[in-house]
Parts: C-alpha cells; sequence; structure tokens
C-alpha cells in the first residue's frame, strides 16, 4: 500500500484543520512552493517551519533533522507525521487547491513522481540554481513564521 493511500483516505483530509510544514527555506525552489502555498492560505491553516532555523532540534525533537534535509515532513494537528509528496497533497488541498495536485493520488503517476521527488530533494540546490539562477540562501524570510 502506497503513502498516499494509507494517509489520505478521506476522512484523514477531512479531519486536518492544521499542517506544519518543516521544509528547507535555503532551498530557492522550496522557499518559492512554501510563498505559494502561504499566499493561498487565507484561513491560516498551514504553519511553515524552516529546518534550518536556530533551535529547530530542541523545538522539535521528533522531526530528526538529517532526515528532514532528506524528504519533506509535516505534522498536523494530532502530531500525524507526513512525508514528501504526501505533505505536498495535503499542503495544496489545506488551501483549496487539491485539483494542483491530484494526480499524485492515481498509482501510476505515483510511481514515478515519488522516486522523481527523493531525486529532486537530493539535488534540490543544484537544480534550483539551474532553474533560476538563485544560490542557496543561508537567511529565511518572511514565510518562514
Amino acid at each position: 500500500m502506497s503513502l498516499i493511500n494509507k494517509f489520505f483516505s478521506k476522512s484523514t483530509l477531512t479531519q486536518v484543520q492544521q499542517l506544519t510544514v518543516f521544509y528547507d527555506a535555503r532551498c530557492p525552489l522550496c522557499l518559492a512552493e512554501m510563498k505559494r502555498i502561504k499566499q493561498q492560505d487565507n484561513e491560516g491553516k498551514i504553519r511553515l517551519v524552516d529546518i534550518n532555523e536556530k533551535g529547530f532540534n530542541k523545538n522539535y525533537p521528533q522531526i530528526a533533522p538529517n532526515f528532514a534535509q532528506r524528504i519533506l515532513h509535516a505534522v498536523d494537528e494530532d502530531q500525524r507525521l507526513y512525508l514528501g509528496l504526501d505533505v505536498t497533497y495535503l499542503a495544496w488541498s489545506l488551501v483549496g487547491k487539491s485539483y494542483w495536485v491530484w494526480p499524485l493520488k492515481w498509482p501510476l503517476v505515483r510511481l514515478f513522481a515519488d522516486p522523481a521527488y527523493r531525486l529532486f530533494a537530493r539535488y534540490r540546490y543544484p537544480i534550483s540554481y539551474f532553474l533560476t539562477r538563485k544560490k542557496a540562501s543561508s537567511a529565511c524570510n518572511d514565510y518562514c513564521k
């Protein structure tokens, strides 16, 4: 059973009201996606946390920083953990844009999307630079709050 089927039954989606997303704000593409999600978040359902912020280990001991560097993490209001593309799907769904990422629920798409995501996550800095000509930064902005 894939993670999407395991975590995204209709009941889970309707139960989730809040999501804390742990992401890498040093990655230009990652930061851009989080900005877009936050701009769509009119109801304040998404909280963004930069995994590089000072005190991250202390404030979020349930999230292993070295693992969070390899795959996107999020927790809902009940501290259920979501990973990778499941986070992407849930975050966009919470801001009313599930139709943007609906294909991620399709098993055939998921078969290719999961490995592609893991490859992107591993090489996000050079991919971001290639696509945006922006280097990884050490500073976060207002969207990390």
